[in-house]
C-alpha cells in the first residue's frame, strides 16, 4: 500500500509539469452532474467537479508514448467534443461490446483524442457535444491509433464555453507558414516515381482536420507486382514542424510504423534536425529558401530545399551518398535529387545535379 502510494506522488509531480491536456477545472457548476467512480471499498460514489483538480495532469506526448505505464492510473482534462466517432473491432478485444467513441480536442482546440465512452456517459456526452461545452474529464490512458491517444472515459462533467463555428478544411490562404509546404485536402492524390518507372508511390487524402491528415499509400513495383504493399499515412502539423508517420506490412505481415519530422521552422537556410532511416541517424538541413525549379517542364517557385545525409557513415567504406528533397510552397513534395561518390568533397550541390531520383505528379481532382 505504501508504494503504491508513492507511486501515486510520484506520477503526479511528474506528470503535473510540462504541456498538459489542460488546465485544472475553474469554477465548478452548482447543478447535476454524471461523473462516478467506484471506490476502493467497491461501492459507487459520487465525485464532486471540485475533486477533479486533484488528479495529475498528463502530457499529450506521455500519453503517445507512455500509454502502457499509465494504464490503470487516473487523470484529468478538459477538452471540447467534436464528433462521436468509430475505433477498429480489434481495439476492444473479440469479447468486448464495442462502447461509443468521442473525437475530440484538448482545450486549446490543438491536439486531437479518442475518448472511449463507458455505459452511462453517452447523455452527458452527447449534451456537451450539442452544446459545445466544455467536457471536463477524469480518464485513464488506453492506447494510440493512427498516432492519436486513446484514453478511457471514467468521469465527467461539462461546463459552458464559448460557442464555436463548424470546422473547414482549412485553405492554403490561411495556413500557417510552414504548413503551406504540405497542403493537404480530402480527396487530393498524387504519384511519386522511382527512377524510369521503377518503383511508383500512389497516395490519396481520405481525412483533414486542422493539425493532421490521413491517407492511404500504395507501392508497386511495375517489373514485379508481389513486392507491392498497401498501408496508411498520418500528416502532422505541430508547433513549426511537419512531421509523418507510415505504417505498412514488412515482409511477415506484421505492421511497421516509419517517423519522419518532413520539414522544421524556421523556414530559413541552417535549420537542421535529425531522423532515423533503418536505425541510422541521418541529419537534414535547409539548404535552399525561395528557389525556383523545374521538374518535367513544369516551373515551381517558393521551393524550400533540404539536404539529408548519414551522421556516422562507416568509415571503413569510401561511400558518400547525400539527398536533397525540395517542396514547393502550396504543391507539397515535388521530387528528389541523389548524389554519390568516394569521397565526401566530391559530392555536388543540388544546382548541379541533373538527374532526378523521384518525381511527383499530380492527379487532377474531378
Amino acid at each position: 500500500m505504501k508504494a503504491r502510494i508513492i507511486g501515486r506522488t510520484t506520477l503526479a509531480i511528474l506528470f503535473i509539469t510540462g504541456t498538459a491536456l489542460s488546465a485544472g477545472p475553474e469554477g465548478f457548476p452548482d447543478r447535476p452532474f454524471t461523473a462516478i467512480e467506484k471506490s476502493d471499498s467497491g461501492f459507487d460514489s459520487p465525485l464532486h467537479p471540485s475533486e477533479f483538480k486533484n488528479f495529475p495532469r498528463a502530457t499529450y506526448r506521455t500519453l503517445l508514448n507512455d500509454y502502457e505505464f499509465l494504464a490503470g492510473e487516473k487523470f484529468y482534462g478538459a477538452v471540447h467534443a467534436e464528433k462521436f466517432t468509430v475505433l477498429p473491432t480489434w481495439f476492444f478485444g473479440p469479447h468486448d461490446a464495442r462502447p461509443q467513441v468521442l473525437f475530440a480536442y484538448t482545450r486549446n482546440q490543438k491536439y486531437p483524442l479518442f475518448i472511449i465512452l463507458n455505459e452511462g456517459f453517452s447523455r452527458g456526452v452527447a449534451d456537451a457535444l450539442e452544446t459545445r461545452e466544455v467536457l471536463h474529464l477524469i480518464y485513464t490512458p488506453a492506447g494510440v491509433y493512427k498516432d492519436i491517444p486513446v484514453v478511457r472515459l471514467l468521469n465527467e462533467y461539462h461546463t459552458p464555453g464559448p460557442r464555436r463555428e463548424e470546422k473547414a478544411t482549412p485553405s492554403v490562404s490561411t495556413l500557417p507558414e510552414i504548413m503551406k509546404y504540405y497542403p493537404v485536402k480530402p480527396g487530393m492524390k498524387w504519384t511519386v516515381t522511382i527512377g524510369n518507372n521503377v518503383r511508383m508511390m500512389d497516395y490519396e487524402i481520405t481525412n483533414v482536420e486542422t493539425q493532421w491528415a490521413i491517407g492511404t499509400k500504395r507501392e508497386t513495383v511495375p517489373s514485379n507486382p508481389a513486392l507491392g504493399k498497401q498501408g496508411t499515412f498520418t500528416i502532422q502539423f505541430d508547433e513549426g514542424r511537419i512531421s509523418s508517420v507510415e505504417e505498412f506490412p514488412d515482409a511477415s505481415g506484421m505492421p511497421v510504423k516509419k517517423r519522419e519530422t518532413i520539414l522544421q521552422g524556421p523556414l530559413k537556410a541552417g535549420t537542421r534536425w535529425e531522423i532515423i532511416v533503418d536505425q541510422e541517424k541521418r541529419q537534414r538541413e535547409i539548404v535552399g529558401i525561395n528557389d525556383t525549379v523545374s521538374v518535367n517542364g513544369k516551373e515551381y517557385k517558393d521551393v524550400i530545399v533540404v539536404r539529408e545525409e548519414a551522421q556516422n557513415p562507416d568509415p571503413g567504406i569510401n561511400f558518400f551518398a547525400i539527398t536533397y528533397l525540395f517542396y514547393a510552397k502550396d504543391t507539397g513534395f515535388i521530387g528528389c535529387k541523389v548524389d554519390t561518390s568516394d569521397s565526401r568533397d566530391k559530392l555536388r550541390t543540388y544546382t548541379k545535379i541533373d538527374e532526378w531520383y523521384m518525381v511527383r505528379s499530380d492527379h487532377v481532382q474531378k
